[in-house]
Order: C-alpha cells, then structure tokens, then sequence
C-alpha cells in the first residue's frame, strides 16, 4: 500500500485510524479481499483494531456479497469482545434476506 510506504518513509507510522481508512476505503470501492490482507497486516504489526475497524470491514464484506469473510470477521470481533455495531446487525439483516429471495 502507497500510502503505508509514504507514511512509514516520512517517519510517521500508520495507527489504527490509518488502517481503519483504508480498510474502510477498500471495502467501499469492492476491494474486500485487500481490506482483509491489510487487517492481517495490522494485525502483524502488533496494532489492533478497534470496533469501527471491524464494524467497516463486516460491512463491507456483507454489502459485497463475501458472507464466508464476514463470519471470520464477526468471529474475531467475538474473540477480541468487539461488539458489532447496530449498523452491522442491520447489514447482516439485509443480506441474509437477499439471499433468501435469492435462493426462494
């Protein structure tokens, strides 16, 4: 990531609201798989995300169709005691009566 790799050079290392951006970012523009190799890579670097980093990336992952990765997702939140957001559980409602008209 470009933006990581400027920052770092610059002597300012990414947080979590650098990651939790992109992640977001990502999610939003489709890149979901990209958002889960960056929250690994945050993860390496010994930063963690907080419950709005989680919360956009089960989003994202539920808003694109990719329910195997958000149940990871929502199974880390569950191990780190992140709580998913309102706005994630109304996410999750909505894909999950997506694919029922989808399979119906």
């Amino acid at each position: 990531f470009p933006l990581l790799e400027q920052m770092e050079a610059a002597g300012l290392p990414p947080n979590v609201v650098t990651y939790t951006s992109l992640i977001d970012a990502l999610c939003r523009g489709g890149e979901v798989a990209r958002a889960v190799a960056l929250l690994r890579t945050m993860l390496e670097r010994s930063i963690e995300p907080n419950a709005i980093t989680c919360n956009a990336l089960f989003n994202g992952c539920l808003q694109h169709g990719e329910v195997l990765l958000a149940r990871e997702v929502l199974s880390y939140m569950t191990s780190a005691r992140i709580a998913p957001s309102a706005h994630s559980f109304t996410t999750l409602l909505h894909a999950a009566a997506s694919r029922r008209r989808l399979t119906a």
